[in-house]
């Protein structure tokens, strides 16, 4: 009978470990790039959600609808930064860092940077 020697059990185990390793970076990459489509859903929505609020003649300013915009878990808050032309910004966190995701009306595009 023939056993493995110890250094093909350490190639075994060296082979797998890098595999591994790139496996979570993979991973990691991923879960940035998913806080960042969600915090860009969330300014989509929001934007959604107050040209809804001033086409049905709601009374509230652009700022209390800004603040009952739905979010999801990972996002930490939209703000409005400006009324006039209308710029709002979304900030997203999750354990491998912050997404922040700005709309400004005049230019009619989401921008988002990661930190």
């Amino acid at each position: 009978m023939r056993a493995f020697t110890l250094v093909e059990l350490l190639v075994v185990i060296a082979i797998i470990g890098i595999l591994s390793a790139l496996a979570v970076f993979g991973a990691f990459h991923y879960t940035r790039e998913a806080v960042k489509i969600q915090a860009l859903s969330d300014l989509r929505n929001c934007i959604s959600f107050l040209v809804i609020a001033r086409q049905s003649g709601d009374t509230r300013t652009t700022e209390e609808i800004v603040n009952d915009c739905p979010k999801s878990p990972y996002t930490e808050e939209i703000t409005l930064e400006s009324e006039n032309p209308v710029v709002l910004k979304a900030k997203a966190r999750s354990f491998l860092g912050e997404v922040e995701c700005s709309y400004r009306e005049n230019i009619g595009t989401i921008q988002c940077s990661m930190e």
